[in-house]
Parts: structure tokens; C-alpha cells; sequence
């Protein structure tokens, strides 16, 4: 769209960090329809960020969060944090031995 001349560059790159592609597409389709400015195309993006903000995340995602949080966290400084992450670590590692046992 915007080597056919159907888009501007500033309106592009603000498109272009929308990182749902379904989404990236139509916010596309609706700036290229509706001749969206570039502070309107902002402002959807805005929305679009609340909207996923609002809603819980995949526990998927929150394991992901949570290693990325810990990986810079101190727990291994504190004894008594370390011990609980050394449990917790054991748990993760039977539960994982386990579904793969089971498949």
C-alpha cells in the first residue's frame, strides 16, 4: 500500500508496530478506507493495546512473563527463596517427566 502510493510513511510505521497481524491488517484496511490521520490511526492503536491489556492473558504468557521476571530477579541471594525455587523447580521438572511419560 504504501509503494502504491495508498498510504503515507508516518502512517505506515505506526501500523506496522501493531503486532497481531489480523489486527495490523485491518487497522490497514480502515486507514486506507476511511483516509484515517495518522493522530486517529494512533489513537486505535492506543485502544487496540487497552483492549489486549484488559483481557488475561494465556497462562502460556504469564509463564513466559514470570521466567523473564525471575531470570533477572534476586531469589538466589536469599536462602529461603532459593530453597522454595529449588522445590518448585523439582515440581516443574516431575510434572513436565510426567506428560511425557503419559504421550
Amino acid at each position: 500500500m504504501l509503494r502504491q502510493g495508498k498510504l503515507e510513511t508516518s502512517k505506515a510505521k505506526a501500523i506496522a508496530r501493531v503486532g497481531d497481524s489480523e489486527t495490523r491488517k485491518q487497522l490497514l484496511e480502515d486507514a486506507i478506507s476511511y483516509n484515517l490521520s495518522l493522530n486517529e490511526i494512533k489513537r486505535k492503536i492506543k485502544e487496540i493495546e487497552q483492549q489486549s491489556k484488559s483481557e488475561s492473558p494465556s497462562l502460556k504468557d504469564q509463564v513466559d512473563d514470570t521466567f523473564q521476571r525471575f531470570k533477572k530477579a534476586k531469589v538466589w541471594d536469599d536462602p529461603k527463596k532459593k530453597t522454595k525455587v529449588e522445590k518448585l523447580l523439582a515440581q516443574l521438572e516431575a510434572l513436565m517427566k510426567n506428560d511425557n511419560e503419559v504421550k
